[in-house]
């Protein structure tokens, strides 16, 4: 009785983690910078957009992400440097999301005066 009791265990502790696997792979994942909240799929999409060689085209989970958090980054840009970078927690939160998709160390005054430089949005396809 105790093997059969052990097997259900390992059976549902099993069951649970393929589910919570599944569910965190098809759940929406975001990023918010000031207020500013941009989100992607965990799984590849058919989208029409202005980054598609060939609209309609398929956007992989991967360039979603990095499309999102560069307008989180962006908007983030634009509003400390409307507060003149006084809001320590708003700088930290750019930078830390700049590390999510570039192995780039750049102070938030530098990445925030020209964008561009470093941030680019990628085409899907």
């Amino acid at each position: 009785m105790r093997r059969f009791l052990a097997f259900i265990v390992v059976i549902a502790v099993a069951a649970f983690a393929v589910l919570y696997l599944y569910g965190s792979s098809i759940d929406d994942s975001c990023v918010t910078i000031g207020g500013e909240k941009t989100c992607w799929k965990g799984y590849t999409v058919t989208v029409s957009s202005e980054f598609c060689t060939r609209s309609p085209c398929q956007a992989s989970p991967e360039l979603q992400r990095h499309n999102a958090v560069v307008d989180a980054i962006v908007a983030g840009c634009d509003r400390t440097k409307s507060q003149d970078f006084s809001d320590t927690r708003l700088n930290s939160d750019i930078e830390d999301a700049l590390k999510l998709i570039t192995s780039y160390d750049v102070n938030v005054r530098t990445l925030c005066s020209d964008p561009g430089i470093i941030l680019a949005k990628k085409f899907y396809d």
